[in-house]
């Protein structure tokens, strides 16, 4: 049985757009989208009210966007997000040449569920991205029922900074 409903883009909820756009902003490909959303909301794989095509085709709505300045805007999401919600954190490093080199952020859910399920976390960076050159960290748990909980996400140029 499967629990994906189709939505036009329109329809997306303005929660899941912004976490596309800032996802996309960060390099990942549609696919590890899904698996951070699916992880985030506690929702079986293909559960998410949208499919993988209606995320691509949202992102094509997107792709007028300068490619240069990715790294400016997800900076800019990040701070608009923070405006919008006290409870969403990130920070960031400019580097050398003025060029991004880490980006965290976390969701004011994940905030939440960090803070009743800190226990057990796992770091895992064995993505790359290398439409940006960083790799991308994510750090999960587990809560009471054996769910996997999303904490937060990382850009990092160099995996031990």
């Amino acid at each position: 049985m499967k629990c994906t409903s189709f939505l036009p883009i329109a329809l997306f909820f303005s929660d899941d757009k912004s976490r596309i756009c800032i996802f996309a902003k960060a390099g990942l490909s549609v696919r590890q989208m899904f698996r951070l959303m699916e992880l985030e909301k506690g929702v079986k794989l293909g559960c998410l009210p949208f499919t993988e095509i209606d995320a691509r085709n949202l992102l094509l709505s997107f792709r007028n966007v300068n490619q240069d300045d990715d790294a400016i805007d997800l900076i800019a999401m990040c701070k608009k997000l923070k405006d919008e919600d006290h409870s969403f954190k990130y920070n960031f490093k400019i580097g050398r040449h003025n060029r991004l080199e880490d980006i965290v952020w976390s969701y004011a859910s994940s905030v939440h569920l960090y803070e009743a399920f800190s226990d057990a976390v796992v770091f895992d960076t064995t993505h790359h991205l290398d439409a940006c050159d960083m790799r991308l960290g994510i750090w999960v748990g587990v809560d009471n029922h054996g769910m996997t909980c999303f904490f937060s996400c990382v850009l990092l140029t160099e995996e031990d900074t």
